[in-house]
């Protein structure tokens, strides 16, 4: 079994959630939050207190991926242009 990664969303600024469930490997699935900017939302996030997990990584063509844990150590990722 495993996921899909669904088309992202292109609009007016506003960061819905997107759900990308993984299961190969027994991994969690994992929550996406879309962002304009990954770079720029993981360096907010550091600075609220929450821990970058890797840096921001490119698939051409598709998406910019980063993944951090916030304070209360639930680990999420972000996805954007």
């Amino acid at each position: 079994m495993g996921g899909h990664m669904p088309n992202v969303p292109q609009g007016s600024g506003s960061s819905p959630i997107i759900m990308v469930v993984v299961t190969a490997n027994n991994l969690p699935a994992v929550a996406y939050i879309h962002t304009n900017s990954v770079v720029a939302k993981l360096a907010e996030i550091e600075a609220s207190g929450g821990k970058r997990l890797a840096e921001p990584m490119s698939i051409s063509g598709m998406a910019t991926f980063g993944y951090f844990q916030d304070s209360s150590e639930s680990r999420m990722g972000l996805i954007g242009p």
